[in-house]
């Protein structure tokens, strides 16, 4: 607790160095002869241009991406806005199974994304747990959703 509370000071960066002694990533800020010239030099710790939320976590925000990735794939793109889509489904039974119809379908993009895209196994596997979820739910409402018939014979005993 002490810690997150030096945290939120400013006095610990997020390194886990003591800033108030000098001891940061860049090194110490030289307020020798020149002053204020050296206080914008690129290896310094501390900075008169910091934000109110870099000054409120202690660290420098501009190294946190200094270059930004290309979107992700289609697939990736296309599965996300389905999920978006399927989450403005309506109530009810009907809404219910829009929902999981559409998380299926974006679960199979999201699969395809990982394994033939990313290529990594984890984003494969947890995209098809997601699909065998949604789609035994989608089994499941399709079983509550069919009409149930009896023969005249029957309904006419009642």
């Amino acid at each position: 607790m002490l810690l997150l509370s030096a945290l939120a000071l400013g006095l610990v960066e997020s390194t886990g160095q003591n800033v108030a002694s000098g001891i940061g990533r860049g090194g110490v800020a030289d307020t020798s002869a020149s002053g204020e010239d050296n206080m914008w030099d690129s290896n310094t710790t501390f900075r008169l241009d910091s934000s109110p939320v870099e000054w409120a976590i202690g660290m420098d925000l501009t190294t946190a991406c200094p270059t930004m990735r290309r979107p992700h794939h289609l697939y990736y793109q296309l599965g996300n806005a389905l999920m978006a889509v399927a989450f403005l489904a309506p109530g009810g039974p009907y809404g219910q199974l829009w929902l999981r119809s559409v998380l299926v379908i974006g679960c199979v993009l999201m699969a395809m994304w990982g394994w033939l895209v990313e290529c990594t196994v984890d984003a494969f596997i947890w995209a098809i747990v997601f699909l065998v979820i949604n789609f035994i739910h989608v089994i499941v409402l399709l079983f509550r959703l069919r009409p149930v018939k009896f023969e005249k014979e029957i309904e006419s005993v009642s």
